[in-house]
């Protein structure tokens, strides 16, 4: 948490001393605000844990550029690190052409957790910005466990909406084939995505994506080339990228042009086994690189 968004009692926790987290965890005090104040001690014991793993791997792999750079935050030493991104398990489909909307609605995607982390409130607040806008956005939903109340009122928010429409989830097998009906993936996530898969499962079906320019998905989305990147949990931003969309009849088929296809799982298990071989071959650690260069991303 940024200084700027902790309060008093967030500063508060923070100045626990561990050993009254110890006290409090063996004098087995639960409830209320007894797990609160194991705050530091915990801290402490996770980065401890998390140091002694670093220290007797030989290679870490991280699957985005922000985790490695997370990584090295935390002290992971960078000649540890190789970076092997993520691939898909769906069989790209023959490239298609996406064709200009011409007075049509715009048919746009969401697939992910009913889940405010995934920034589905974001998008309907950017859609309740333009109620003009001629647009039918079809949201494939994993009702979250435990969360009913959070996916209850994230469903009565879209109900306002007659653009929305909410259906169930589908096997990620056929992401591509149901993801090829649209003409854009909508990814308006407000936290620090390692990929994410939908945008690889996307690409894979030939349609452009409009994501936050948060955390891995920028890695993955090329802004004006095979997407559009908008400021996360900025519904404005969200309105003005959706209002570009529809109105630049040629905007949706050059980015769709743009399109590389992914990286698939079997590339990334070739990787693995490389970085294994690799490891078992020498007792050196491994030198900063990118796993597969010259392939896909």
């Amino acid at each position: 948490m940024s200084s700027a968004g902790a309060g008093p009692a967030s500063w508060a926790l923070a100045l626990v001393p561990p050993p009254l987290g110890v006290l409090v965890r063996r004098a087995g005090l639960t409830g209320g605000l007894w797990p609160a104040l194991r705050l530091t001690e915990l801290l402490t014991c996770r980065k401890s844990t998390f140091r002694e793993l670093v220290d007797i791997a030989s290679t870490v792999v991280a699957v985005s550029a922000w985790v490695r750079e997370l990584l090295i935050r935390n002290g992971v030493p960078q000649g540890k690190i190789v970076l092997s991104r993520q691939g898909t398990d769906v069989v790209p489909l023959a490239a298609g052409q996406k064709s200009p909307l011409a007075g049509r609605p715009l048919r746009a995607v969401m697939l992910g957790r009913l889940d405010s982390t995934k920034g589905f409130d974001t998008l309907i607040e950017a859609l309740a910005l333009i109620p003009d806008l001629e647009c039918e956005v079809d949201v494939y939903g994993i009702e979250q466990h435990g969360g009913v109340g959070e996916t209850d009122r994230l469903r009565g928010l879209a109900s306002r909406d007659r653009r929305i429409r909410m259906l169930p989830a589908f096997p990620s097998g056929e992401a591509a084939a149901v993801i090829r009906n649209y003409d854009v993936t909508l990814v308006p996530s407000k936290w620090m995505e390692t990929g994410p898969l939908v945008v690889l499962e996307s690409f894979a079906a030939g349609v452009p994506v409009i994501g936050s320019n948060l955390g891995g998905i920028p890695e993955r989305i090329r802004h004006d080339v095979d997407g559009l990147l908008v400021e996360s949990a900025n519904p404005n931003a969200w309105a003005e990228a959706l209002m570009r969309i529809v109105r630049d009849p040629q905007l949706l088929p050059r980015l769709a042009s743009g399109i590389v296809a992914p990286k698939t799982m079997r590339q990334v298990a070739e990787e693995m086994r490389t970085i294994y071989a690799s490891v078992l071959a020498t007792s050196e650690p491994a030198r900063p690189r990118e796993a597969g260069a010259g392939t896909a991303p």
